[in-house]
């Protein structure tokens, strides 16, 4: 059981600096070909929306896709930006530095955002969480919405 939840933050870290790289380098990349800046921000954001909803649903959670799950996860990412932009501006508003002031906002998201996908978006609990599945469960086997898939680790 521990094992499985180290596993998962791991691999949740790792989704994580994907998705930011995704979101970075797709900015990059269409800045440089000339596409404006909010513009291509726009893209790279929705780029890494779709590659960290994605893996952390298939590879963090293991669970199988669900309209209930990615209406979750919207409302998720609409929370994070009033969080991060309210963190940001408040700490800002205290003299702090701004980059550092982000940084500290997006440690803060990053563990929110871990503990709501765990209960809420993906609807892990330590009873269905991969490790713990029924392996003769039809559900471990099928796949159904919000269930583990594939073997348990």
């Amino acid at each position: 059981m521990r094992g499985n939840r180290i596993r998962r933050l791991v691999t949740f870290l790792g989704v994580g600096v994907a998705s930011a790289s995704v979101d970075a380098g797709m900015f990059s990349l269409l800045y440089a070909l000339g596409v404006a800046a909010p513009a291509a921000s726009a893209i790279g954001f929705l780029s890494a929306f779709a590659v960290n909803y994605s893996g952390n649903r298939a590879l963090v959670f293991r669970v199988v896709h669900s309209r209930k799950m990615l209406i979750r996860y919207v409302l998720l990412v609409a929370l994070n930006f009033v969080l991060s932009t309210s963190i940001v501006a408040g700490l800002v508003a205290v003299s702090l530095q701004a980059h550092v002031a982000k940084l500290i906002s997006m440690a803060v998201i990053a563990l929110i955002n871990y503990w709501l996908m765990s209960r809420w978006v993906f609807g892990m609990s330590e009873s269905s969480s991969p490790g713990n599945a029924d392996p003769s469960s039809a559900s471990a086997h099928l796949g159904a919405p919000g269930e583990t898939i594939g073997p348990p680790d």
